[in-house]
């Protein structure tokens, strides 16, 4: 029965996994790395759904686009049908059940986003931090907080922590801070184009004057 409060929640798995596997859970970030929604560029552009709009293009009105249009394509991985925190609160929340005719299962999750820009999927399942959001200039559809907070904190072994904590709490906090929804997502955008991961870590650490 885990607790609906992020904080909460989080001290409570980093106190089970600090009991039963000596891991220390540090921080928590304030980006979301949960389930989304993306929607291929002809429905953005008919729906005039962009991340500048005003125009909200929501869970809703994505359940009444797929209700309206009988050929509308869902594109997803297999687990996101079969996970508690997947494809059903989407349908608990709207109402509508995607019919299995229109669930286009992809073995590979990063084959979703190709296909959504491609428009051959109307709408696909992503990770909202994904940097194949932004690389590929995909819209998301408007979560009002219906899939789960998934937060990011730093993992150490306990008897590392141990050695110094003081230390660690500060990197950690110089580390994560800074770490916006929109930094995170650029950040991964440059290693979706090719950058090395090392690299664009290292880049982030310098510009935040982070001494490893």
């Amino acid at each position: 029965d885990p607790a609906d409060d992020g904080e909460e929640l989080t001290e409570d798995v980093a106190e089970a996994d600090r009991s039963a596997n000596g891991i220390e859970w540090l921080g928590r970030s304030t980006f979301n790395d949960t389930y989304g929604f993306a929607m291929s560029p002809e429905v953005a552009e008919e729906n005039q759904a962009t991340r500048f709009s005003v125009e909200k293009f929501d869970l809703e009105a994505m359940a009444d686009y797929l209700e309206d249009d009988d050929e509308a394509v869902v594109c997803v991985e297999p687990e996101f049908p079969a996970r508690d925190d997947g494809l059903v609160l989407f349908e608990n929340e709207t109402g509508f059940e995607v019919p299995e005719d229109r669930l286009r299962v992809f073995d590979d999750a990063a084959d979703v986003y190709d296909a959504v820009a491609d428009g051959t999927c109307d709408f696909g399942e992503v990770f909202t931090t994904d940097g194949r959001i932004d690389a590929l200039e995909l819209e998301l559809v408007i979560d009002p907080g219906v899939f789960y907070v998934y937060n990011v904190s730093l993992n150490v072994p306990t008897d590392l922590y141990q050695t110094a904590p003081e230390a660690f709490d500060e990197l950690v906090e110089d580390i994560l801070a800074p770490m916006s929804q929109t930094r995170i997502t650029e950040l991964n955008r440059r290693v979706s184009n090719g950058e090395s991961i090392s690299e664009v870590a290292a880049d982030y650490i310098d510009t935040f004057g982070i001494n490893p």
